[in-house]
């Protein structure tokens, strides 16, 4: 099993972050950075890299681990 992380790239904005950072300030929490990632678990003996590169990220905005 493949365990791959997305995020944006830094540079390049994350509303659903900014909104998660904003809503823990208005609580009263010190915020330096939220990032969002995406976590896909993939069961497969094909070509993880390959998947993920066709469909689950866009080179130009995401980058990616698989673990």
């Amino acid at each position: 099993m493949a365990k791959v992380y997305v995020k944006y790239k830094k540079g390049i904005l994350d509303p659903e972050a900014e909104n998660t950072k904003k809503a823990l300030e208005m609580l009263g929490y010190n915020i330096k950075d939220v990032k969002i990632w995406k976590v896909y678990d993939i069961k497969t003996k094909d070509n993880v890299e390959e998947m993920v590169e066709r469909l689950l990220v866009n080179p130009v905005i995401h980058e990616y681990k698989i673990k």
